[in-house]
């Protein structure tokens, strides 16, 4: 009647006390009202089975999502965050999803991130009887708490270590623990040992994201996050965190290279002092006399196309087209500062330019943008060198740093 597209879920029922059960639960889910959970229009009983008919994503589910996208660390921070805000949201209201994992988080085409099927969720320390008629087993083994393995009733902190297993799965493609069942989950929980690592991690994640997922990951409850939203907020702050301790690392680098020069160039008059009687002005060093840094000519073709790309509005593609040509010139020593910086002006500008009319792709360009003039200033060319280097290093600088608080400040709106 509303002209709008529905998703359905059905339940079949053994009787009217049931029926009337899951109807109640049904509605008090239905008062969920959240940006990041998927809204539920109406909950009724059909020919003697209940329906939900719930807000439609047009997206992916988390499991295609990771291989469609290619997201990398910031963008799974970011999706992280607004499904953990989701679920605080839920908690806030006595409800507990009992079943977080991939496949139950919707990631639109617009961006917008979306926590789904609440099928096993429990209204606060009560049995669910949604978890009764779902299909399947209570709970997925991969994602599920070691209290809820060893048959405890869970509670918000369960929801924090399947939230803390889904997020690994993400980021370093395997679950925390990799059996297929409970009983050999709940063996290799036994046995100890590092958390698995798949074939495809995302490259680059921060050591200080991996370890806001471990606390998450906690076996006792207690040892995890206060609540949801303390996990979320430590989740954000990891980015600007590891930003923050690498800006410092090389502000640190930069003033040992300096002190090294000045001592270096102290020691140097003084031998000329002692050589030439105290006459150094023909031996100090000049600015013409420190080594020019060589300029080899890029392969332009491959910046070209994928600015090209960009243009075209096919920008994930125009991201793999320069990674692509990166990581082939990187491995060999090639320079890579002119084409980086060029691609990463280009992302940074459309980001700009998409910022009010579409801010989640914007978000995405911006860290797009970020990551190559990152990647500009790790020119082969650079090392050891001084001089005219230092110039170019601020023009990528100052590229990352427009591009990391333009992200951030759409990442706060998204």
């Amino acid at each position: 009647r509303l002209d709008r597209q529905v998703a359905i879920k059905l339940w079949n029922t053994d009787g009217q006390d049931a029926q009337a059960g899951l109807l109640r639960e049904a509605q008090v889910l239905a008062k969920l009202s959240h940006p990041n959970v998927v809204s539920i229009y109406e909950c009724d009983v059909h020919e003697g089975r209940l329906f939900i008919a719930m807000e439609y994503v047009d997206g992916h589910d988390g499991h295609h999502w990771r291989a469609w996208a290619d997201p990398d660390w910031r963008e799974v921070v970011r999706v992280g965050a607004a499904a953990g805000r989701g679920l605080a949201a839920a908690h806030a209201i006595g409800i507990v999803h009992h079943d977080f994992k991939p496949s139950n988080l919707l990631i639109g085409t617009d961006g917008a991130v979306k926590v789904v099927d609440f099928g096993l969720a429990a209204l606060g320390d009560g049995p669910s009887l949604l978890r009764k008629y779902s299909s399947g087993q209570p709970g997925t083994p991969s994602t599920m708490a070691p209290e809820r393995l060893e048959g405890r009733r869970g509670d918000a902190r369960s929801d924090q270590y399947s939230f803390a297993a889904t997020m690994w799965w993400f980021l370093f493609d395997a679950f925390p623990y990799s059996g297929k069942t409970a009983e050999q989950v709940a063996n290799e929980i036994a046995v100890g040992g590092p958390f698995a690592v798949g074939e495809y991690p995302v490259p680059g994640t921060p050591p200080q994201v991996r370890r806001v997922l471990e606390k998450g990951l906690a076996l006792e409850p207690e040892h995890r996050y206060r609540d949801m939203e303390a996990f979320v907020s430590a989740l954000r702050d990891a980015p600007e965190w590891a930003a923050n301790r690498r800006r410092r690392v090389l502000q640190v680098t930069a003033m040992s290279a300096a002190t090294s020069m000045i001592v270096g160039l102290l020691g140097f008059a003084l031998l000329s002092q002692s050589r030439d009687g105290g006459h150094t002005q023909a031996n100090q060093p000049t600015e013409e006399s420190v080594p020019a840094m060589p300029q080899t000519p890029e392969s332009e073709s491959s910046i070209d196309e994928a600015l090209e790309l960009l243009d075209d509005g096919e920008f994930q593609e125009a991201e793999k087209r320069w990674r692509t040509w990166h990581s082939d010139r990187y491995g060999k020593d090639l320079p890579i500062y002119e084409g980086s910086l060029r691609t990463g002006k280009a992302f940074l500008a459309k980001a700009r330019d998409l910022k009010s009319r579409e801010p989640a792709l914007a978000f995405r360009l911006a860290v797009y943008a970020d990551n190559v003039c990152k990647a500009a200033q790790l020119d082969p060319r650079f090392r050891g060198q001084l001089g005219e280097t230092s110039t170019m290093l601020r023009q990528a600088e100052l590229c990352e740093a427009e591009a990391n608080d333009l992200w951030k400040e759409l990442q706060r709106s998204i």
